[in-house]
């Protein structure tokens, strides 16, 4: 880059002959500043399947096939099929959307005709995906896309003999630009399927991976908590639970909010059987076991809509004969839910940390649980306590 500077000056000199001389002086500075920052060149850009996560195709087309991919426009491009109309498509990475077309209604025998998506990605390539169905695109030019997300739904329109989807990679344009070579990182071997090979899509809509990973997370921390009798330690995660949206309708992600809807229907259901529990003690006059599934209940099922239910019993239970004596017989079990806890959230901790470092050692967890299953009554969660310390040393 080249800086000119140039400053006007304005003197007056001395008089002379009754006139004053001004005279104007004009410096031109010139500043050669070249920046010229060091070039690391194109990035290096990692590409999946097009395909939504676990899906299969199998490759109608591959590289160089004498059908239609044999010149400098399609030479590397794959066709995956069978693809009924409808089917995901998913970028094959981060990029941005160059071009949509979605107006052709079905095959047309032309080219011109194709149904496009196109990204650009940070190496320069800009991938297409064709023959999208009519108005089945889901991005926007111009819109920022993650790998794996949701862009577009196959077709059979334009030069299409079959619902198919036709990828690519195109050096710079997708109008211009010629075909280049592409690996996937999710095909085995060399990365480059062939033609009749079957490819299962291993490219995870990334843009989603948080909430996906804390789906599973809180699942398996609920189960957890369910065998070993101390739903209390996991209500706090469950309310964050149920807040969680993945809007983008990809088989993987919609698998994962299933997931959480059926735990938490299985906890509401699991609070309406604690609350006929109750009410069924108390009218057998089991004031030991009323008091018991009233006082844990209130903990355990903080979060579901029949609370206000259990809270009304318990505080029934507490003006009757025999509650204080009832009352007073939880107090190993109350023992037991503080040590349990206390291990249950040790190990959330310890699993926190080892997404940072390998080097996390589980043996305070596991001492933890080993206190607890000291003060764990009998009964399946003593039998599952025992389980999970013994998959914990093996972890370890």
């Amino acid at each position: 880059m080249v800086q000119v500077i140039i400053r006007t000056a304005v003197i007056v000199l001395p008089e002379r002959r009754g006139m004053k001389r001004i005279v104007f002086l004009t410096a031109l500075l010139v500043s050669l500043l070249c920046v010229c920052p060091a070039s690391s060149g194109p990035k290096k850009v990692v590409y999946y399947l097009p395909l939504e996560y676990g899906d299969s195709r199998d490759i109608w087309q591959g590289n160089n096939d004498d059908v239609s991919h044999n010149d400098q426009w399609n030479r590397y491009a794959f066709d995956f099929w069978p693809m009924p109309v409808g089917t995901p498509i998913a970028a094959v990475a981060d990029g941005v959307v160059t071009h949509v077309k979605e107006d052709t209604a079905g095959p047309t025998g032309n080219w011109e005709d194709n149904n496009i998506v196109a990204i650009r990605h940070a190496d320069g390539n800009v991938s297409e995906y064709l023959h999208v169905r009519q108005n089945g695109a889901v991005v926007e030019k111009g819109q920022k896309v993650m790998r794996g997300d949701l862009i577009a739904y196959s077709g059979h329109t334009g030069k299409s003999t079959a619902p198919h989807l036709h990828f690519g990679l195109r050096l710079g344009s997708h109008e211009t630009g010629k075909s280049v070579p592409i690996k996937f990182a999710d095909v085995e071997g060399d990365g480059v399927p062939e033609k009749d090979d079957t490819v299962t899509s291993g490219n995870f809509p990334i843009r989603y991976r948080m909430e996906y990973d804390r789906i599973n997370e809180t699942a398996a921390l609920y189960e957890l908590c369910n065998d070993l009798g101390c739903l209390e330690t996991v209500v706090k995660e469950l309310k964050a639970f149920g807040k969680i949206e993945i809007p983008m309708p990809l088989a993987v992600l919609k698998g994962a909010i299933k997931k959480r809807d059926d735990i938490l229907a299985e906890y509401g259901k699991a609070a309406e059987n604690a609350l006929e529990a109750i009410k069924k003690a108390d009218a057998d006059g089991d004031m030991k076991t009323a008091v018991r599934l009233a006082c844990f209940g209130e903990k355990d099922f903080a979060l579901s809509k029949k609370v206000a239910d259990i809270r009304k019993l318990h505080a029934e239970l507490r003006k009757k004969e025999g509650y204080k004596d009832a009352s007073a017989a939880l107090k190993d079990e109350l023992g037991y839910r503080a040590k349990i806890s206390r291990a249950i959230k040790s190990e959330i901790k310890a699993d926190a940390k080892k997404k940072k470092s390998s080097k996390v050692s589980y043996k305070s967890v596991i001492k933890n649980y080993e206190k607890a299953l000291g003060a764990a009554p009998e009964g399946t969660a003593s039998e599952k306590l025992k389980k999970h310390i013994e998959e914990l040393k093996a972890r370890d």
